[in-house]
């Protein structure tokens, strides 16, 4: 019986959410999917440098949504400077952090276009 009603659930909900998606814009729904691409793109970048720190994921991952574009260099430096030796460490900085604003640039670009 309560695999019966948790069907009938289901059911409705993806009923539910057929009605929602006919009425907006393909290019909204398009949006908002490549939003949740750039979102999980961002995440694992930062899981990348709070893995090679060993930091909370959480607090890293805050803490870079709370940067403006101009200071993502200082905040890879920062995360990557105890554990890179001095002749990579430029090149990882450059990398990582051209690859973090790109995928900033590119949130914020979306995030506008959904509202």
């Amino acid at each position: 019986m309560m695999l019966r009603e948790r069907t009938k659930q289901e059911v409705k909900a993806v009923s539910q959410l057929e009605q929602i998606l006919r009425k907006c814009d393909p290019a909204e729904i398009e949006n908002v999917f490549l939003l949740q691409t750039v979102i999980r793109e961002e995440s694992q970048l930062i899981q990348e440098l709070a893995h090679t720190q060993d930091s909370n994921l959480d607090a890293v991952l805050s803490e870079f949504q709370s940067l403006e574009a101009s200071e993502i260099r200082s905040f890879v430096a920062g995360l990557l400077a105890p554990y890179c030796e001095e002749d990579s460490l430029a090149d990882a900085i450059e990398g990582l952090t051209e690859r973090l604003t790109t995928v900033k640039e590119r949130k914020s670009v979306l995030e506008q276009a959904i509202q």
